[in-house]
């Protein structure tokens, strides 16, 4: 059995704390008596529609604060956690040179990477929409240029109606399938009773479980206590763990490094801080 928490037992201890009780419905519970074996059945009285909602609520904030973390101490930016970068693979058509990105999407991390199999050698480097449209206008495809060798993410216009979300859009417009891969940053999900299991497994579950506890502090108490406090003892176990488990042993070849050619180069351009112009 998995020692991960799940949507419900967050709720429970949710509620527990606000002094709701863990018990989500009404209901008849018997115990019998060692001694006299006489059996008493009582009412539990369950959570309301308005409890439940604060911790369904409380629970949504806790998950966002642990996904999205305040700096810790000595520290100036929050910490990016190493399961919220998976890689995504992109399976392009024949020229079509713009896709919708998966809801979970928040953007690529570094260049995307061919498959073994499409026989490229470049990688497909960053670069601005504007970059990108510019391009497409001043230039067309042709055969030297089946693969693109440049990629630019945009947010698509939801006008509020709906969460924000993002298409890729790449340079030249490819003239053939191809996959290409690399890691991104994932929106997380809202959990529920479906899908009930939060990001980042066991290794974390306190510290999330920790999270809600003092969200659900500050909404009682209007402060920050021991609950609060906890969280960020948590939360920094949780970074170290998170580091230790995704330090590289080994970094690569310390040579020249002058016998390995990009053969694709692509147009002409100029790359500062990842991304090219």
């Amino acid at each position: 059995m998995s020692l991960a928490l799940t949507y419900d037992q967050l709720r429970k201890e949710v509620g527990y704390f606000l002094g709701y009780g863990r018990t989500e419905t009404t209901k008849q519970v018997t115990t019998v008596d060692p001694v006299t074996a006489v059996a008493t059945t009582e009412t539990v009285k369950g959570w309301t529609s308005d409890e439940s909602e604060e911790i369904d609520r409380t629970v949504s904030s806790g998950l966002r604060q642990f996904y999205f973390p305040p700096p810790v101490m000595g520290e100036r930016t929050s910490h990016a956690w190493s399961f919220l970068k998976p890689v995504l693979s992109i399976k392009t058509v024949s020229t079509v040179g713009d896709y919708d990105m998966p809801p979970d999407f928040g953007g690529f991390i570094g260049n995307l990477a061919y498959a073994s199999g499409d026989n490229a050698w470049a990688t497909v480097k960053k670069t601005s929409g504007d970059r990108v449209r510019l391009l497409r206008q001043q230039t067309t495809n042709n055969s030297a240029w089946d693969k693109p060798v440049l990629y630019a993410v945009e947010p698509k216009s939801v006008a509020g109606i709906g969460e924000q979300r993002w298409m890729l859009l790449l340079y030249p417009t490819p003239q053939g399938a191809y996959t290409m891969s690399g890691k991104y940053m994932v929106i997380p999900e809202q959990i529920d009773a479906q899908a009930m299991y939060h990001r980042g497994g066991t290794q974390h579950a306190e510290t999330v479980l920790a999270s809600c506890l003092a969200i659900a502090e500050q909404e009682l108490d209007g402060d920050r206590g021991v609950k609060t406090a906890l969280f960020m003892e948590r939360l920094n176990a949780s970074i170290a763990l998170d580091r230790q488990m995704n330090d590289p042993e080994f970094l690569g070849y310390n040579g020249e490094g002058g016998e390995i050619l990009d053969y694709q180069r692509g147009p002409d351009s100029l790359t500062y801080n990842g991304v090219t112009y």
